[in-house]
């Protein structure tokens, strides 16, 4: 299932607003709204639009399970460091 909050996460990672998206994405900015309010959930082709415009695995979307952020400016995919200090490779 679409994970609601990780769209807005992924959005503001990108320091775009929710009318900046929609541009990119090719959809209305009331319909991101929507998404992150959970009102309806994105088909599976804006879902991927969303990933590719926002760098995010599309599993990031998705995932029930909890998922490391890199830092930002960093693309998804590098090595980072976890909250402890430790290297992890992010999935």
């Amino acid at each position: 299932m679409f994970n609601k909050s990780r769209l807005k996460v992924a959005r503001q990672r990108a320091e775009l607003t929710m009318r900046e998206l929609a541009s990119r994405v090719g959809i209305e900015p009331r319909t991101v709204t929507g998404y992150e309010a959970g009102e309806y959930l994105p088909g599976d082709d804006v879902a991927r639009k969303f990933a590719l415009v926002l760098g995010f695995p599309l599993e990031f979307f998705t995932a029930g399970r909890s998922l490391h952020l890199p830092h930002r400016g960093r693309a998804f995919g590098h090595r980072q460091q976890s909250v402890y200090g430790t290297d992890c490779a992010s999935s």
